[in-house]
């Protein structure tokens, strides 16, 4: 990703962040926005259908305008603005600066686990637990991801950290130990 475009996804996040907050419609443009993450994950060319310039103007409004349906007056004139500087091609960026700056102002952390078979309930309560001890948060929300290929353990990613205790990661220290002796 270019350095460009990450600096339009920090202050367009940014912008919405603080006008949403000064209109008291914070909890409700996250909820437009976790709309609009979920329909761009779906079409994931719909950003950049949006800026190209193949498409005519009048099917892009069109789309543009169904995206707006329902959601907060802030919003609309958000996508607006995000359409007209042709930057639809990072709004899910911008939805990301946005999120961080919500959960931060909520006391929220998402992390993601990782281990090679489900966990139980009790496996990710205490995982959860661990988290919040650890970090100082009340509230931490994790993913979970099966990956048979780390064998055992779990990998932790949350708030910038990753905590690998996976069999894998193990296996591959002791190979380079191996390999330096």
């Amino acid at each position: 990703m270019a350095q460009n475009d990450q600096l339009i996804q920090y202050r367009y996040g940014k912008a919405l962040f603080e006008a949403a907050v000064e209109k008291d419609v914070l909890d409700e443009i996250a909820v437009d926005l976790r709309a609009l993450s979920e329909i761009f994950k779906e079409n994931p060319m719909l950003g950049d259908i949006l800026t190209d310039i193949r498409l005519s103007e009048s099917r892009k409004l069109s789309l543009v305008k169904e995206l707006k349906m329902g959601a907060q007056v802030l919003t609309q004139n958000f996508l607006s603005v995000v359409f007209e500087a042709k930057r639809m091609n990072v709004l899910i960026g911008i939805i990301s600066e946005f999120e961080k700056r919500y959960n931060k102002k909520k006391g929220l952390i998402k992390g993601r686990v990782t281990t090679a078979v489900p966990l139980t309930q009790k496996q990710k309560d205490e995982i959860i637990k661990g988290l919040t001890d650890r970090l100082g948060i009340q509230n931490v929300e994790i993913t979970e991801n099966v990956d048979a290929k780390i064998i055992g353990g779990v990998v932790v990613e949350a708030d910038g950290q990753i905590i690998d205790g996976s069999v894998r990661t193990q296996l591959n220290k002791l190979k380079n130990l191996i390999k330096q002796v």
